[in-house]
């Protein structure tokens, strides 16, 4: 998620400005596809509005594209059992695993907030989560889709089906990246209005989506 201007990065973004426990939730998806969730922090200092969006804006994630505050990396572990009917080669089972890496922002001085300064972090924080959960869920269906269409795979070898079935995987993920793009472009509009982003008194606004992909990996991005 970026500080509005959305999207990809790399699990560097566990490293260096990410910090805190990593939770893990195993989580079933449809038929031939599964997945699990490691959720780390973004720790980010402040106890003003403005001392907030600050801080994000000169220390964001390592990403990608500048200014990302919360972000979904998915990484996927494929395995396809073939068997020959009829002298061709079909799809036994075809297994699609992802581990998705989420970092989201946490305030480390909640404590010290103003009431109005604590309401609305914990909004955009809400709305950061949010962001990814749905983003997440728009992997999982593309990951249903694939294995859907995998399955109904035939070739004259086995060597060429799973050939086959994994290029099959790299066209959906990137047909994943332009629904990634299609919600990021929605997203930009609606983080620009939270009203921690309102209170805050910093240079200017980006007033336009700028589409960054480089998939798969999504990140959100914060308003200037």
């Amino acid at each position: 998620m970026q500080l509005p201007q959305w999207l990809a990065t790399s699990r560097a973004l566990l490293g260096a400005a990410v910090a805190a426990g990593l939770s893990v939730a195993a989580v079933p998806a449809d038929a031939g596809v599964s997945s699990s969730t490691t959720v780390a922090d973004y720790r980010v200092d402040g106890t003003t509005a403005t001392g907030l969006v600050s801080y994000m804006l000169n220390h964001p994630l390592p990403a990608t594209v500048s200014d990302s505050v919360a972000h979904i990396q998915p990484n996927y572990s494929l395995a396809v059992a073939t068997r020959e009917v009829g002298g061709l080669c079909q799809p036994g089972s075809v297994d699609l695993s992802i581990r998705f890496d989420i970092v989201l922002p946490k305030a480390t001085q909640d404590g010290a907030m103003s009431p109005a300064t604590l309401a609305a972090w914990n909004s955009f924080a809400a709305f950061a989560r949010r962001h990814e959960e749905t983003r997440r869920g728009i992997y999982l269906k593309c990951a249903a889709e694939f294995t859907a269409a995998a399955m109904r795979q035939v070739a004259r070898s086995c060597a060429a089906l799973e050939a086959n079935i994994r290029r099959l995987l790299e066209a959906e993920k990137r047909a994943c990246d332009v629904r990634q793009n299609d919600f990021a472009r929605v997203q930009y509009r609606l983080v620009l209005n939270e009203r921690l982003f309102v209170l805050a008194t910093y240079a200017g606004r980006k007033p336009a989506y700028s589409l960054p992909v480089s998939g798969p990996s999504s990140a959100l991005v914060a308003p200037r």
